[in-house]
């Protein structure tokens, strides 16, 4: 009984330190299908507009840049959901530190994987690992002119 009691748990820990060894992978996901998602479109507020990307409208006043990083849990989800999951929390962060310097929009929004940045209007970056996924967005908070 002790021999095997000792082959279980010998067993657990090799991999349970094997899953903590593991490489992140950094993957591209698309922006769009992130948030159009049903659930994006229920938590996102329409007031605050959102530019990934260079490709913005004129600003009239910056507020300030603010990082945020989110993770899931990838357990029971497909990398894809995971990483949307966390795509959508890292967005909702920003935007709601834009509610609460009272702006109306984030521009220059990039992903970044180990602080090299990814800009793109369609595609961010995500850290896949065996246990979660991560995206890590900053984002300028500004006023755009004419609103």
């Amino acid at each position: 009984m002790k021999i095997v009691r000792s082959a279980v748990l010998f067993a657990v820990a090799s991999t349970a330190s094997g899953l903590a060894t593991a490489r992140a992978e950094p993957q591209l996901y698309s922006i769009k299908q992130a948030l159009s998602s049903p659930e994006a479109r229920e938590k996102l507020n329409p007031g605050v507009k959102l530019f990934f990307g260079r490709r913005h409208p004129p600003v009239a006043l910056t507020i300030g840049v603010w990082p945020t990083a989110k993770r899931a849990n990838i357990l029971g989800r497909s990398n894809q959901l995971a990483c949307d999951y966390s795509l959508l929390s890292a967005v909702l962060s920003l935007e709601g530190r834009a509610r609460r310097e009272r702006a109306n929009a984030v521009v220059d929004i990039v992903s970044s994987y180990q602080n090299v940045p990814t800009v793109s209007e369609t595609q961010y970056v995500c850290d896949v690992g065996p246990l979660r996924a991560g995206v890590a967005l900053s984002g300028r908070v500004v006023r755009l002119g004419g609103q």
